[in-house]
């Protein structure tokens, strides 16, 4: 099953600091290499409000996120977030990378 990693949206003042999921990069990644994931506005109360709703929650890579089954899943989620006040949006989440 897909893991859709999710980290909590950066302040204005800190744009350039958003949280980047770890781990290796491919071997040919070139320019285009991306890794789709929620900005939410509160990861930790996101990644909470999931688990108790029985939405499988887990650690990887060095970033949390969660399971998701099919697009449905994805749109059941950011629904859910937002019915909570914890609205975000779907983004790359890889930012700064350079390939010398």
């Amino acid at each position: 099953m897909p893991f859709l990693p999710i980290v909590s949206r950066p302040e204005i003042r800190d744009a350039g600091t958003a949280a980047t999921p770890a781990g290796p990069l491919p071997i040919f990644y070139m320019n285009d290499y991306s890794v789709m994931g929620l900005r939410v506005s509160d990861c930790d109360a996101a990644l909470e409000l999931l688990a108790a709703r029985r939405y499988t929650v887990s650690r990887r890579q060095g970033g949390h996120g969660v399971v998701v089954g099919s697009a449905e899943d994805i749109r059941a989620i950011a629904a859910l977030l937002a019915e909570n006040g914890l609205g975000g949006e779907m983004a790359d989440l890889v930012t700064q990378i350079y390939q010398g």
